[in-house]
């Protein structure tokens, strides 16, 4: 082998390492693309955690101040009703007990009515 092979042969590896070298970097041009694209669905991404725990602290907001004193008056309420209903079936039995009075002293003034006029013949 000669000098002017050998240079040759030194030539052509390094265009082949030269053209290796370009490859490289197109592939990395290449992954730096796909980065700035991972980066930027990574930002929407972030963006929509932020509207979605802004959305919790209002739904969290919502419940511990509407919601949650709402459900509580609705079931003291409901307490109420029972107690109320227990009142009023109270207040109906009463009403049956002198219903049932008035009918036996009905009965009874009528007997003594009948009595009386069974004398003062």
């Amino acid at each position: 082998m000669n000098n002017e092979n050998l240079i040759q042969q030194i030539y052509d590896e390094m265009q082949e390492m030269k053209e290796q070298q370009e490859s490289i970097h197109k592939r990395l041009d290449d992954m730096d693309g796909r980065f700035e694209s991972m980066d930027k669905r990574l930002d929407v991404i972030e963006g929509h955690a932020l509207d979605n725990a802004e959305e919790l602290k209002s739904i969290n907001i919502c419940l511990e101040n509407e919601i949650w004193p709402s459900i509580k008056r609705v079931a003291e309420g409901h307490l109420d009703l029972s107690r109320n209903l227990k009142e009023a079936l109270k207040t109906d039995q009463e009403k049956e007990t002198i219903i049932l009075r008035i009918n036996y002293l009905e009965g009874e003034l009528g007997r003594i009515k009948a009595k009386l006029a069974s004398a003062g013949r």
